[in-house]
């Protein structure tokens, strides 16, 4: 068989102009074809584009997403309604879909009995907020709580904490001072309810003090806290000690024994007002 340009050839003028125009007008309908896809590709981008963008506007608007529920669960004690109101006061001028709850939570978590907040957002329109409570271990100086890890927070309703030990000291010893106390009760044990302890205290020697509500100090010093601790607890539970309710002052800051200042009305005479050095074998 022969091929095209054999056939071609062929043919008579009148109809090779024939085959040639066909051919042309088939090349520019292609061209044609393929530049409108082209076009109408770009249109589609465009209309996709600006849909996205209308979308991600209405997004924002809170007219389209309200958010119009918000709950809130926990073994809540102390924070109370209106502390978490204030928290999220704005949030509900914003849309749902926007709403950013990371932003949520950390509002919740700089309140003073907080201790971590979790935020949820269920579909279409509401929020739920978790809340855990921080638990108050002791009482730290007049005005301020701490928890057993040694993070301190605003003190509220004294009277619920009457009871707690009460703890001062430096900033930033304050996990120094939870062990010091928890060392020092452990020596007492059972014994430690006969103190009628006021506070414990580290000063801004770092020094370590126990205060008993009957006025007097015993110190033990900056070092070897832990022995001399011992030794008190001991002597404490032997009943080698003076009588605490007649001393300003029991010092153990020696490596063995201890001194003692009297209250003015139980001093002996002869003693001055002056530390007086007791060797008891401790």
């Amino acid at each position: 068989m022969r091929d095209y340009a054999d056939y071609f050839i062929d043919k008579k003028p009148s109809e090779k102009r024939g085959v040639s125009i066909h051919h042309d007008i088939d090349w520019w309908m292609e061209k044609i074809a393929t530049h409108m896809a082209k076009f109408l590709f770009v249109i589609l981008l465009i209309l996709l584009a600006f849909f996205c963008h209308s979308l991600m506007n209405m997004g924002k608007d809170e007219r389209f997403f309200p958010l119009n529920e918000v709950t809130v669960s926990g073994d809540i004690l102390l924070t109370t309604p209106k502390d978490v109101n204030e928290a999220l006061t704005g949030i509900s001028d914003k849309s749902f879909l926007v709403l950013d709850v990371n932003d949520v939570a950390t509002r919740l978590q700089q309140l003073p009995w907080v201790e971590s907040a979790t935020v949820t957002r269920h579909w279409p329109n509401s929020l739920s907020i978790a809340l855990t409570e921080r638990k108050a271990a002791y009482r730290w100086g007049d005005c301020e709580l701490i928890d057993v890890d040694g993070t301190r927070f605003a003190k509220t309703h004294d009277s619920l904490f009457s009871t707690l030990p009460k703890l001062s000291g430096v900033d930033g010893f304050e996990g120094d001072v939870i062990n010091a106390y928890q060392h020092l009760v452990s020596q007492l044990g059972v014994d430690a309810e006969y103190l009628d302890i006021d506070q414990f205290v580290l000063n801004k020697y770092l020094s370590w003090e126990l205060h008993l509500k009957s006025g007097v100090i015993i110190k033990f010093g900056r070092d070897n806290y832990s022995e001399r601790v011992t030794r008190f607890a001991e002597a404490f539970k032997a009943n080698k000690l003076p009588n605490l309710d007649k001393l300003n002052v029991l010092d153990f800051r020696y490596n063995r024994g201890f001194a003692v200042k009297w209250k003015p009305e139980f001093r002996p005479q002869s003693q001055n007002g002056k530390m007086v050095r007791v060797s008891t074998g401790i």
